[in-house]
């Protein structure tokens, strides 16, 4: 019937399953006849067995070797296989299948039948596995023959029904349905059957006959092996349930009436009762019945034929019987022949075999189907993969048709099984559901390829091939019929109902099958539900399962299916390892729902069996996988953290939750290690906040409660130890916080040990100068930013022991036990190892650990190796900033859209898909450590201050010595630097970082900060060339000034070895520092109490300058009459001072400085004030002399700076204040409205924004007497001596001295105006006409000099008024003098009739040339007195034009240099008045008119 011999072209495909089907399926058989296993396989490994030759048995007892090849023993094969004969009697065919082991040809056959053996592939010729299979498939081909006829031979067969009683077992013989055993009871003999056959396989052309062919044929038609032609009667719409088909012993089918439900029961009892008082005849409700059982017999026939190959026979013998069913209106045999019949054609689409659509599968009938929409792609009906053939135009024409129906035909099976329900005649769930999944899953094949049965298409269907090779875009969706829409609506039928009596592994397969129908349909979130649904079901069953095996091996419920799987192997932890490697496909459907609902699952660990120790450090394994997270760079850990946090922006948390708590129950109930550590430490990572907090970790939110919390972290130990009790080793979890280490520092060692950061210019020893020019084009440069981040450099010594501070956080309510901690080092193999730390709950905690480098260089500290206990070691970052991911403002996409990152989106979607990649992720940090080779070790052994404290006084300045040893063993002292600090430098500091401080106390504060330091060394040059060897000591000098506010200060010496010279240096270099504190007591001695300056008569000057002119010369003829001065009074000091003006270089303008100074020191005190001359040339037009912006104060004690000085002494008793007065000079600055500058490189600023609104003309006076100010500092200096027995100073020399501090005085506008000189001077001097001295000598005398600007003349006679006017400025001016006489003592502008008592000749108002810097003219004026009296000749001198100076004006007189911008220039010009200016005579010239003289 269904010999190979007979049809050659017979095509057979295999579904293997390695278990039994259950009770439910195999009740559903022969309705639906796959469900009944036909045959067993075993298979065996022939190396483990011994030979059967007695040749090679010989040889093995006498050769050890060779008889360890096989241990095993062939009855216990043969007695295995008996014993699954007798347990499953009703399978067809039992073959075992020895591999790797030639056939036994040498000696009689003494095997079973049923034992083939398979060669090596080496000895593979004319015996292959396919000739293996083929005989294999001969065999069962015979033994189904058997079973078909004996199904020939029933009247009919019942429909399944949902059963209420579980049936017997399928494998008992006393309820063998079938009755398989008659037919088995007079087998053909074994030596003829094919399966005892050597090397002749009924597969193949073979010249015995077989032994089906030769047994007698059935009364079934005259065609051997064909159907039978039925009636095809059409009968009324009555329906008439079969009655129990009967067997040749008589026994009832296995689902007869003890299986049927009670409502189905009582109907078909009562229709039984009504088909008995029926009539006979062709119509009658019994010959409906024979020939409804002839239908089905003829449709499960047609089945025999489907699957044995004979597809052709199987389609006329489908379509006849379904015709059949179909007129009696059987509907559930209806629809399985016409499903049976789409699985005919489409087996026959797949070999390219010609057929014919039968109108039985057709909705329509013998019509046409409804056209068909058009495809916008124009090959879709076309078979993918073959040219157009005109031979397969038949057949793709068929296909095309079957492609039209096969939706149709497919909704009205569903919709026949639909209308049986109705009837009464309910399937069983469980085939229910799969009828559904299975239409479902060809209806999805369709959808995916467009609606068109394509090879891909076919060979997705039969061979289960994936359906990567297409999918259709959204466009084309709108086409395909039926829609997705439509197909997940069909297969949420095959949902089996809450109260069904399904058992929960059908209840299972049916939640996997729809599952697998929205993942073909891309339908994700429906998938993700179901799926849900699936592992709820899943998990009573699996904790019901170990409960039953744990009670079978009578050991703890928590080790059942462990432990089952334990049985019989010799290798226990190697069987769990593969049973947790086979479970992959459970992690990878967990991860495609998490990412339906945003939850990143890891994928599963490798875990692996240690045969022994493997590689430790200090004792602790460790693992070396390229492949484990710790190996990963910062930058793949950045790109992993945006991405889970791009995957955390979407979907709902408690969905989420219920994911994995649903996963991680499903693994606890395997029970899977691996799985329950993964989606433990999965969970905690979902809960965690993923963000870089600030420095309080008791901030941070954890959406999951503390319960849980530590639930999930107790699973991870109480797996482990469950693992390590089945002998499992090598799990382990991800460790759930990704920012664990938040910063690493070096712990400060003692000040002895310290290492400091120096720049190649901490060489220069000389003291720090102000800068005239910036560094750069820009006073700010952000490069030198780098400058700052070098000197944070931390510096190590070789050898030494360095401890680390470690920073790690934990932002769970539940302890992190460490088993150890180590640092992460990049440049140097360093040994650094902290074990067993137990990090608290809810805080950033501080673990210490100790290092030693041995070796100098440079190394970088990028993190920390963490082993947490039960997680896989890892190389942590280091996260220092706060950092959190964007929120996304505007929501661009929804769903699963949302959740794909930028990479997988075309390129036209821009915008929030490309969030997760341009976002800037979380900073890492590193540590960078400069090692330094092995360094001395100095210290002070002595100081020859007392308890290292002084006393002094303002002003004051002592001297002592500080003794240095190098203690250190090894290495010398090649370098040594001093540095100090005192208690008054911080407050300067803080005071000139303040913006808000004026220009004048900036430069004061700069000042005290870089020019009177507290603390200086006395012999600076002897630290060039210094070495101090191991053990050598070495003294030095130093001195301490008295400064208000000094109350302490440190010696700061700062050596190293560089094992080089300073010239070889050429980046920074690092020092060990020893620290000398100094206690300071500073008290008051003179202070300052008050200071004015008041204006001061010219005519000592010109009294002083006449005195010594006549003692030096005789007076001249020409020599106007001077009246000789009245004697003096006795000789003072202030008589000496008076007697000096004039004599020097300081002209005849002075000034009276006042300076209030009151002693503070309990001790009489002598006071020194010196005035020092001014210079024979201005200091504006000698090239020589030092600028005022450049000029500094002299230095102390030092008289050679102050050669041309008057001094006053005054002796002041304690607490007595005394007023000493001073005869200045007045002073000239040619430029007041300089800008003031800044003596430090770190106050200047490039762009500086008034914090007030100071009016220009402030600003200017501002100016002005900051420059006055200073020049009179230049002239002025104070010193003090005590007098008295109060104690010598700490040096030992005798009393007291020290310097008077005038830097506190401050001028007002009113002594300025006192002190300063103008820019033009005026000079008038009234003379006599020429030639009257020669006619009347000394007796006609007409004028009278009385002072320097007073003159007595005689009325009626005419003089000449001489006014000389002199330029002091650096620059050219245009004046015009103006002359106004008037009455003496009378108010300006006064008309007192001047024309009558004065008389003049020339002009009073006349336009002077040009005078150049230092130039002077005189102008003459003839003058007369018409009476006597008292008048004054006023001279205001007034600027014509404003000129520009000669260096302003020609460029090009500094050669072809680049010209300066004229920024400042334009900044400054508005200082200056550039108006026409105005000067005035400092006194009139006074004249006074007498009759006589």
């Amino acid at each position: 019937m269904f010999s190979p011999a007979s049809f050659p072209n017979g095509v057979l495909i295999y579904d293997l399953s390695t278990s039994f089907p259950s009770i439910s399926h195999l009740a559903l058989s022969p309705f639906e006849l796959f469900r009944e296993p036909l045959m067993i396989l075993g298979l065996a490994d022939g190396t483990e067995y011994a030979s059967v030759d007695p040749v090679e048995l010989a040889k093995q007892e006498t050769d050890v070797d060779s008889s360890q090849n096989g241990s095993g023993s062939y009855d216990d094969l043969f007695r295995e296989m008996d014993l699954l004969r007798e347990e499953y009697p009703k399978v067809l065919v039992h073959k075992l299948l020895i591999f790797d082991k030639k056939p036994v040809s040498s000696i009689p056959l003494l095997l079973p039948d049923h034992v083939m053996f398979v060669p090596p592939v080496e000895e593979l010729k004319t015996t292959t596995m396919k000739t293996v299979m083929c005989d294999v498939t001969a065999t069962l081909l015979a033994e189904l023959t058997t079973y078909a006829r004996s199904i020939q031979a029933l009247t009919t067969i019942e429909s399944p029904v949902s059963p209420e009683v579980t049936s017997p077992s399928w494998s008992d013989q006393s309820t063998n349905a079938i009755g398989l055993e008659n037919a088995r009871a007079a087998p053909v003999p074994r030596a003829t059957s094919p399966a005892g056959m050597i090397d002749k396989r009924m597969s193949m052309p073979s010249p015995f006959p077989s032994s089906v062919s030769e047994r007698p044929r059935s009364s079934m038609g005259s065609r051997p092996g064909t159907p039978t032609e039925g009636a095809r009667g059409r009968a009324g719409g009555d329906r008439e349930l079969g009655l129990p088909f009967g067997r040749p012993n008589g026994d009832v089918g296995p689902l007869g009436t003890a299986a049927r439900s009670s409502a189905a029961t009582g109907l078909r009892d009562s229709s039984r009762d009504r088909m008995s008082i029926q009539g006979f005849g062709s119509g009658s409700i019994s010959e409906r019945n024979r020939n409804r059982g002839k239908g089905r017999i003829g449709i499960v026939m047609g089945t025999f034929y489907l699957l044995a190959g004979r597809w052709n026979d199987a389609l006329r013998e489908l379509v006849e019987n379904t015709n059949r069913v179909q007129a009696f209106s059987d509907h559930i045999w209806y629809a399985k022949g016409v499903e049976n019949i789409l699985v005919c054609l489409l087996l026959c689409a797949w070999k390219g075999i010609d057929f014919e659509i039968s109108s039985v599968v057709s909705p329509y009938g013998e019509r046409a189907p409804p056209p068909r929409r058009p495809m916008p792609t124009p090959s879709a009906g076309t078979l993918e993969g073959e040219k157009p053939d005109p031979t397969m135009e038949a057949a793709r024409h068929a296909l095309e048709k079957l492609s039209d129906f096969l939706p149709d035909s497919l909704n009205m099976i569903v919709n026949i099984y639909d209308r049986a329900a109705a009837n009464n005649e309910t399937l069983p769930d469980n085939a229910f559901s799969e009828i559904i999944i299975r239409i479902s899953k060809l209806l999805a094949t369709l959808h995916v390829f467009s609606g068109s049965l394509t090879r891909d298409a076919l060979e997705a269907l039969i061979s289960n091939a994936p359906l990567e090779s297409f999918a259709p875009n959204a466009s084309s969706r709108l086409y395909i019929r039926p829609s997705r829409r439509d197909i997940a609506e069909l297969a949420y039928k095959a949902l089996p109902p809450g109260n069904s009596n399904i058992t929960i592994a059908d209840r299972i397969l049916a939640l996997a099958g729809v599952a697998s129908v929205m993942s073909m349909l891309g339908l994700q979130r429906k998938k993700a539900i179901v799926v849900k649904e699936y592992l709820a079901t899943f998990i009573p069953a699996l904790i019901e399962a170990r409960k039953a095996g744990a009670a079978e091996l009578g050991i703890h419920p928590a080790a059942g299916l462990s432990a089952m799987s334990m049985i019989g192997s010799p290798n226990p932890g190697h069987n769990i390892s593969n049973s947790q490697r086979s479970e992959h496909g459970f992690k990878d459907l967990l991860t495609a729902i998490g990412q339906v609902y945003g939850v990143a699952i890891p994928e599963a660990s490798k875990p692996s069996r240690y045969s022994g120790p493997g590689p430790s450090i200090n004792g602790v394994k460790t693992s070396h996988d390229s492949s484990e997270p710790h190996a990963a760079t910062p930058d793949e850990l950045n790109e992993k953290i945006l991405q889970e946090a791009f995957v955390r922006s979407f979907g709902n948390l408690h969905l989420k939750y219920d994911t994995l708590r649903i996963g991680l129950a499903f693994c606890e109930a395997l029970p899977d290690f691996d799985g329950v550590l993964q989606l433990s430490a999965t969970m905690l990572r979902a809960a965690g906040p993923a963000t870089v907090s600030g420095s309080n970790a008791s901030t941070i939110s954890v959406t999951l409660a503390k319960e849980e919390q530590v639930r999930l972290a107790t699973n991870i130990p109480r797996t482990l130890g469950a693992a390590k009790t089945l002998n499992v080793e090598g799990l382990e979890a991800d460790y759930w916080d990704d920012f664990l280490v938040r910063a690493v520092h070096v712990l400060e060692p003692p000040p002895s040990l310290q290492t400091i950061g120096h720049a190649k210019s901490d060489l220069d020893l000389e003291p720090r100068k102000q800068a005239t020019e910036p560094g750069g084009p820009f006073i700010y440069d952000h490069l030198s930013k780098t400058i700052d981040k070098t000197a944070a450099e931390n510096a190590l010594v070789a050898g030494d022991q360095s401890v680390f501070a470690v920073e790690l956080q934990n932002p769970f309510e539940f302890e992190v036990e460490i088993d150890w901690l180590k640092l992460a080092i990049e440049g140097m193999q360093v040994d650094s190892l902290e074990e067993n730390l137990v990090l608290g709950p809810s805080r950033i905690q501080t673990f210490w650990i100790a290092a030693k480098i041995q070796q100098p260089g440079k190394l970088k500290i990028t993190g920390c190796t963490v082993k947490v206990t039960g997680c896989r070691e890892r190389t942590f970052p280091i996260y220092d900033h706060s950092w959190a991911p964007e929120q996304e403002i505007k929501l661009k996409h929804i769903g699963l859209v949302a959740g794909k990152l930028a990479d997988a989106y075309p390129a036209s979607q821009e915008g929030s898909s490309k969030k997760a990649m341009t976002e800037v992720g979380p900073i890492v940090s590193d540590l960078p450590v400069t090692v330094i080779g092995e360094q001395p070790l100095l210290e002070i052994v002595s100081v020859s201050l007392s308890q290292t404290s002084i006393m002094i006084l303002e002003g004051e300045r002592q001297s002592f010595t500080v003794t240095v040893k190098n203690v250190g063993m090894k290495t010398v002292v090649d370098l040594l630097l001093v540095h100090f600090q005192d208690s008054t430098i911080a407050p300067l500091q803080a005071a000139m970082k303040n913006k808000d401080v004026p220009r004048p106390e900036l430069y004061e504060l700069e000042v005290q900060y870089l020019r009177s330091q507290a603390l200086r060394l006395l012999n600076p040059d002897r630290l060039h060339d210094l070495i101090i060897e191991p053990g050598e000591s070495v003294t030095f000098d130093f001195e301490v000034l008295g400064k208000p506010g000094l109350s302490d200060g440190i010696i700061q010496f700062d050596y190293a070895h560089l094992g080089r010279t300073r010239s070889e240096i050429t980046d920074r270099f690092f020092t060990r520092k020893a620290i000398l504190p100094l206690a300071i007591t500073v008290n008051a001695s003179i202070q300052l109490s008050r200071l004015d300056i008041l204006p001061f008569t010219s005519n000592f000057a010109w009294q002083n300058q006449l005195r010594v002119h006549s003692q030096t010369a005789a007076p001249s003829p020409k020599t106007p009459n001077i009246r000789a001065p009245a004697p003096s009074a006795p000789v003072n000091r202030f008589t000496a001072l008076l007697d000096r003006i004039g004599l020097d270089n300081s002209g005849p303008h002075h000034c009276l400085l006042l300076l209030d100074l009151r002693n503070a020191w309990p001790v009489p005190i002598t006071i020194a004030i010196d005035v020092l001359s001014p210079p024979t040339t201005p200091s504006h037009l000698s090239p020589t002399t030092p600028t005022p912006s450049s000029s500094t104060s002299p230095t102390h004690n030092n008289n050679n700076d102050w050669p041309r000085t008057y001094t006053i002494h005054e002796l002041l008793h304690p607490g007595h204040t005394t007023r000493i007065l001073l005869v200045l000079p007045k002073l000239y600055i040619p430029d007041p409205y300089a800008p003031i500058p800044i003596l430090d490189e770190r106050n200047k600023r490039q762009f500086v924004r008034s914090q007030g609104q100071v009016s220009l003309e402030a600003e200017r006076d501002l100016r002005e007497r900051f420059w006055y100010r200073d020049e009179l500092l230049k002239y002025v200096r104070g010193r003090w001596r005590e007098e008295g027995g109060m104690g010598r100073t700490s040096g030992g020399r005798g009393m007291r001295e020290g310097e008077l501090d005038l830097r506190g005085l401050r001028l007002s506008r009113g002594m300025l105006e006192v002190l300063r000189e103008d820019d033009v001077g005026v000079e008038m001097v009234v003379r006599g006409e020429i030639g009257s001295d020669d006619e009347e000598g000394e007796e006609k005398e007409v004028v009278r000099r009385l002072g320097r600007s007073r003159f007595e003349v005689r009325v009626d006679e005419f003089v000449t008024v001489r006014t000389k006017v002199r330029n002091r400025g650096v620059g050219r001016i245009h004046p015009m003098l103006r002359l106004q006489p008037r009455l003496a003592d009378q108010q300006e502008g006064v008309a007192l009739d001047l024309d009558r008592k004065i008389a003049w000749s020339g002009l009073l108002q006349r336009v002077l040339p040009v005078l150049g810097a230092g130039a002077e003219v005189e102008v003459d004026l003839g003058f007369c007195a018409l009476c006597s009296g008292e008048f004054e000749i006023v001279a205001t001198v007034e600027e014509v034009q404003v000129l520009q100076s000669e260096d302003e004006g020609d460029g090009s007189a500094k050669g072809h240099a680049r010209a300066r911008s004229r920024t400042v220039t334009l900044s400054e010009d508005l200082m200056k008045d550039k108006g026409r200016r105005v000067w005035h005579a400092s006194e009139p010239c006074r004249i006074v008119a007498v009759e006589e003289l």
